[in-house]
């Protein structure tokens, strides 16, 4: 739900003139049909009408009304059409996944339940052109909006369902182990720096000034890197641990 979305349309239908206008320097504009597709949890509830953009103390005076952009949006609110309604208004497959996928995939159950009657479309689909890349694309927006646990219970299904997805849904699955591994090695590395950092502190504190205090120590471990670099770069002169440490 977007408030500002008559404003949005508004500057989406301008670039789509623009454009024309380049290529097509006189002549009529081409009628552009504003259109927003919601799955909105609770439904659309913001304004679409571009004069709502404007004060009603403004758009109310005698004479302005004219001269502010008038246009409506249309708005197809997904979130409460049944499958039958989603397949009686889109004929193209793809499209029908895509807006089942916008209405259920953020529930996992929902996603479940609905799963078995839609698991013929995902074959169909497949067996479209350029199949495999097109569920390739529903299927990263199901990782994007579940974790990884429901995603991993949807694919598994599915493919019972429907195993000549596997190809495609496989793909997915094999990303999200190799962004969790990378994620996890970069996580790794910060981590090992903190630690690298720690140790050096601790060692030159003992070098420098004797035994480091527990309290210290604890200091020291639970500290993060900035705050480790901070205390590295006070070493440098110090006379005392608590030179330091002492405003910490």
């Amino acid at each position: 739900n977007d408030p500002d979305m008559p404003f949005r349309m508004l500057v989406y239908m301008t670039r789509i003139w623009e454009r024309f206008r380049k290529n097509n320097p006189s002549g009529p504009l081409p009628v552009v049909l504003p259109l927003v597709v919601s799955h909105a949890i609770d439904g659309w509830t913001a304004p679409n009408r571009m004069v709502e953009m404007f004060a009603p103390s403004v758009r109310g005076l005698d004479g302005v009304t004219p001269h502010l952009p008038q246009f409506e949006f249309l708005v197809e609110d997904i979130t409460h059409l049944s499958d039958d309604d989603i397949s009686e208004r889109v004929f193209e497959l793809y499209t029908r996944l895509v807006l089942w996928l916008l209405r259920d995939a953020r529930s996992a159950t929902s996603l479940m339940a609905k799963l078995p009657a839609w698991a013929a479309s995902f074959s169909a689909a497949m067996a479209a052109p350029n199949g495999q890349e097109a569920l390739q694309q529903l299927f990263r927006y199901i990782a994007e909006v579940t974790d990884e646990m429901h995603f991993d219970s949807f694919r598994a299904k599915l493919v019972e369902l429907a195993p000549e997805v596997e190809p495609a849904a496989m793909t997915i699955a094999e990303e999200l182990i190799s962004r969790g591994k990378a994620e996890g090695r970069a996580e790794g590395r910060a981590e090992g720096a903190r630690d690298a950092l720690a140790a050096t502190l601790s060692r030159l504190l003992l070098e420098n000034f004797g035994p480091v205090p527990s309290e210290v120590q604890a200091s020291i471990d639970a500290a993060a890197t900035p705050q480790l670099e901070a205390w590295l770069s006070r070493m440098f002169g110090a006379d005392s641990i608590t030179a330091v440490f002492g405003d910490a």
